[in-house]
């Protein structure tokens, strides 16, 4: 539509304003906001929710507090009272409290490789009394043992595997070892490593009810959200795709360094059916 001689995008128009009043972005905001009021005055803590919770960037606080609480992409549904969750990934711990919120009772096996990061998480495991939580300070891969990790200080810290790139040293658990057993929901999180992790568990994928993967895309390197989809199907899942980041068409793009992040999908996988 034309406006005053101008071509106006009302459907973007109308997506600013909802969002503008959206009580939900609102409070993610708001969340942000109050953390960089905390930081100015020295300390990296804010009250969210009733808790303390312990942060290390007020711009990812605001960012996971959107994806994790006001959209809900881990949030699920289940008739069993203390599922079994495990937390690949877990960075400071948003999505950890965010299943414990909705199923108190649930035991959950975390799993995060940054040492500055798993500090933050059981620091806020502790501040909001949460039981039943196991944090393990490793990256999730396909052999126990040790990697070389780039932190990245936000979000997207992983494993390096390039000689030439500098990291720290982080002990690794296979992730396969955990899932012997029955697990209501499995998310990963890992950065680019979970291609191969899904592929070392592919026959064991049997034993999952319900599981979330981001899938990473980096510029230079082969894209391969197609063989994880191949991998869920043949374990049984039904999956749906929505993206985190990236363009939204490649037509749009001006390209991106080398080995920089290019596209973050979210997939989520159930079995379908009745609520188990």
């Amino acid at each position: 539509m034309r406006i005053a001689g101008k071509n106006v995008n009302l459907g973007g128009v109308r997506r600013r304003v909802t969002r503008m009043f959206d009580p939900g972005l609102m409070k993610a905001h708001t969340v942000e906001r109050n953390a960089w009021k905390a930081q100015q005055q020295g300390r990296a803590s804010t009250l969210i929710d009733g808790s303390e919770m312990y942060f290390k960037d007020p711009f990812h606080l605001g960012a996971l507090y959107r994806q994790i609480f006001v959209e809900g992409v881990y949030d699920f549904d289940t008739r069993e009272e203390a599922p079994v969750i495990i937390d690949c990934g877990a960075n400071i711990g948003m999505g950890t409290l965010r299943m414990k919120q909705r199923h108190p009772k649930a035991r959950v096996f975390a799993f995060e490789p940054d040492p500055e990061f798993a500090e933050i998480f059981e620091r806020n495991v502790k501040s909001a009394g949460l039981s039943d939580v196991a944090l393990t300070r490793a990256a999730v891969w396909t052999s126990a043992g040790s990697l070389r990790f780039k932190q990245d200080g936000g979000l997207a810290g992983q494993l390096s595997f390039e000689a030439e790139e500098q990291g720290i040293e982080v002990p690794t658990v296979r992730l396969r070892d955990w899932l012997a057993e029955p697990v209501d929901f499995l998310k990963i999180d890992i950065e680019g490593a979970e291609l191969a992790v899904l592929r070392d568990c592919a026959d064991l994928l049997g034993n999952v009810r319900r599981l979330f993967v981001e899938s990473h895309t980096f510029a230079g390197r082969e894209q391969d959200l197609d063989e994880i989809l191949r991998i869920l199907r043949a374990a049984g899942f039904r999956y749906w795709i929505g993206t985190v980041e990236g363009p939204r068409t490649l037509l749009a793009q001006t390209g991106h360094a080398p080995g920089a992040l290019e596209m973050a999908v979210n997939v989520t996988a159930t079995r379908g059916g009745e609520i188990a």
